[in-house]
């Protein structure tokens, strides 16, 4: 077979973003060819190796750090080399900072698809940003299919962009394997935290202080943010009176086979900008896939999931105190019949609607309804 479909990934894959993956392998399977996927060398991440789940992946390394300027043209430059070498029928970009591409390709692909996991919002709004954001609307017209995890985020880059409404698939960023639901008693009581450790960005910030540090949560993720603050918070998980642990960043593989056994998962990003309150977290709807309960910030697709599905606790604010009541009320209900309907919701949003399957269905009848 050829590789009928290859994508550029701008992140190193195996931790989070596993939408990269399952739309690369799902489309490549719709259109009867084989697939490749480009990845970044990043020096901070461990490589992961994804042969074993079938997975074709390239890593492409380059002089300078690819999440600089110069370092993702020369990672863009050595990936376009070789797609314009092999000629595939299907691009996957999943990123705007991947959309430069295009302009190096010899050939136009028959759909060119972008998967935005990241909105306008990551390039600020200095005149260097707007002018980054002039030439992706030159691109537009290139691209035939937007795939966008959260509405709100689409209808904001839509309208900056002039993106075409009938080229927009809203797809949630659903895990593609759902796990049985453990019983409350067979699991371990905590609550899990897994994801960026960024003390200026999320609820990093709350885990040194002493009410929330002695709460049994396990904490999993890179850092970012404030030395101080990490140092406050490495202190709080070393102290013999806490119970809040840090196991540092560990793969979406090892996550997927411990995150069943826990009581809760918490998704929180504090809204600094329009991305962050209108967040889509891949770790929402792993959590869901396996019959654990999310404890939620208000971001609008987190809060409504959670009502319409009953799958775990919405907070009404971003304040602290609303943070540990929350975590005071999750922890009290554990064992009880309210958190038994909570995993049912678990159960009943994934076999209804969070799940692979028909997620990926809205892409398929727009892929094979677009055309050229």
């Amino acid at each position: 077979m050829t590789n009928a479909v290859v994508t550029v990934s701008d992140t190193v894959l195996g931790y989070g973003s596993s939408q990269i993956l399952s739309i690369t392998r799902g489309l490549a399977d719709l259109v009867g060819g084989d697939h490749l996927i480009f990845q970044p060398f990043v020096p901070q991440r461990k490589y992961v190796d994804l042969s074993k789940e079938g997975y074709r992946v390239e890593t492409i390394t380059s002089f300078e750090h690819p999440w600089t300027w110069i370092g993702r043209m020369q990672y863009l430059r050595r990936v376009a080399r070789a797609i314009n070498e092999s000629r595939p029928d299907v691009l996957i970009l999943p990123n705007y900072n991947m959309i430069p591409i295009i302009d190096l390709l010899s050939y136009r692909p028959k759909k060119i698809i972008h998967v935005a996991l990241e909105d306008l919002d990551q390039f600020g709004e200095s005149k260097v940003a707007q002018k980054i954001v002039r030439k992706i609307k030159q691109q537009v017209g290139k691209i035939d299919i937007w795939v966008f995890p959260e509405q709100n985020r689409a209808m904001n880059d839509c309208n900056q962009l002039g993106i075409p409404y009938d080229r927009i698939c809203f797809l949630y960023n659903v895990s593609q394997d759902g796990k049985p639901a453990l019983p409350a008693k067979e699991r371990n009581g905590k609550i899990i935290y897994a994801g960026s450790v960024d003390f200026d960005r999320t609820v990093a910030h709350f885990f040194h202080a002493p009410d929330v540090a002695r709460e049994a949560i396990d904490v999993f993720g890179g850092f970012g943010g404030s030395p101080e603050l990490r140092e406050n918070f490495i202190t709080a998980t070393r102290a013999p009176e806490n119970k809040i642990r840090y196991f540092g960043e560990i793969s979406a593989g090892e996550l997927g086979r411990q995150l069943p056994a826990y009581c809760y998962s918490l998704v929180y990003w504090f809204p600094q900008t329009w991305a962050l309150r209108n967040a889509a977290p891949n770790k929402f709807f792993q959590a869901i896939a396996s019959g654990v309960p999310v404890i939620a910030a208000p971001h609008p697709q987190c809060v409504s999931l959670i009502e319409r599905y009953g799958c775990g606790i919405a907070l009404k604010d971003w304040e602290y105190t609303t943070f540990l009541e929350g975590l005071e009320s999750a922890f009290s209900r554990i064992g009880t019949a309210e958190y038994q309907k909570m995993v049912d919701g678990c159960r009943k949003a994934f076999a209804e609607e969070l799940n692979w399957e028909t997620q990926f269905s809205k892409l398929t009848t727009l892929f094979q309804g677009n055309g050229k």
